[in-house]
């Protein structure tokens, strides 16, 4: 759209002292509105050709397609007309994907996912869905390369975790998605020092609570012939706090042992400390 005279130079104009015709400027415009506007959805025709020239200034060749700047006495109005005359129309973008995590991610606990639309909690669907009525979303827990997007065309390609959505659970921009995850949680039943430690100078806290040295529900110090064993590369990762065997994938620190038991075991996030007096040899 222009906004020029549709005037010479010789004629009077309110807007200006002196103008010149913006003829250029109206061919330019002449030539941009000879092409019909289309509503297209998928790639498709879906509606009528329509007009575009909304309160737009009468040319004396009977087209619409400009602003005649003459008629325009107040400039802080001047684009009034062109704001009117546009027609938004917004592809709602559409998506049965959604990105969780990345593909380099640490695993994820399935049982742990909550995905909520518009701050309304979306429904979890057992795999296979056959059920072609089914809404909620699915989860599998392992690596995919998909187009998270299937309208207006197939795209936005993610490669990670992702939740598939069915039915009402599926997202039309710009409605809103959240989905909540948690790591798996993992244990611990040893903690290391860098030092060999005396061992009645040890002093364990777990998330600020002193435990006590207990074959049972506390530490023991690792030792090998009755003195302080030193381990070059240890798992301190283990199944659960009833079994104690080592699992993958491995966690692994290096130095002297102490090794815990029952309610003394700690999961990721715990806050673990350690205090001893080094051993003289």
């Amino acid at each position: 759209m222009n906004i020029t005279s549709f005037t010479s130079s010789d004629s009077s104009c309110s807007g200006v002292s002196s103008v010149t015709r913006g003829e250029t400027y109206q061919d330019v415009s002449k030539s941009v509105y000879s092409e019909p506007y289309r509503i297209f959805s998928g790639g498709v025709v879906t509606g009528s050709d329509f007009n575009r020239h909304i309160d737009q200034d009468d040319r004396a060749d009977g087209l619409y397609d400009s602003y005649d700047i003459c008629n325009r006495s107040n400039f802080s109005s001047i684009f009034d007309g062109i704001n009117s005359s546009i027609n938004q129309a917004i592809v709602a973008h559409k998506y049965d994907y959604w990105p969780v995590a990345t593909s380099g991610a640490s695993a994820i606990d399935p049982a742990e996912i909550e995905v909520f639309k518009d701050g309304q909690s979306i429904v979890k669907l057992t795999e296979p869905v056959t059920s072609s009525s089914a809404s909620g979303f699915t989860f599998t827990n392992s690596v995919q390369n998909v187009d998270t997007r299937y309208e207006p065309t197939s795209g936005e390609s993610f490669n990670g975790y992702v939740v598939k959505l069915y039915g009402n659970a599926r997202v039309t921009y710009p409605e809103c998605m959240r989905v909540k995850t948690q790591t798996p949680k993992e244990y611990f039943g040893y903690i290391n020092m860098s030092a060999k430690p005396v061992e009645s100078s040890i002093v364990v806290t777990i998330n600020g609570s002193q435990i006590a040295q207990s074959s049972t529900n506390g530490w023991q110090l690792m030792k090998s012939n009755g003195v302080a064993q030193y381990f070059d590369n240890k798992n301190i990762k283990i199944t659960s706090p009833t079994d104690y065997s080592t699992t993958l994938p491995a966690v692994n620190k290096s130095g002297y042992f102490v090794q815990l038991y029952g309610s003394a075991v700690y999961s990721n996030g715990a806050a673990v400390e350690i205090y001893y007096d080094p051993a003289a040899n």
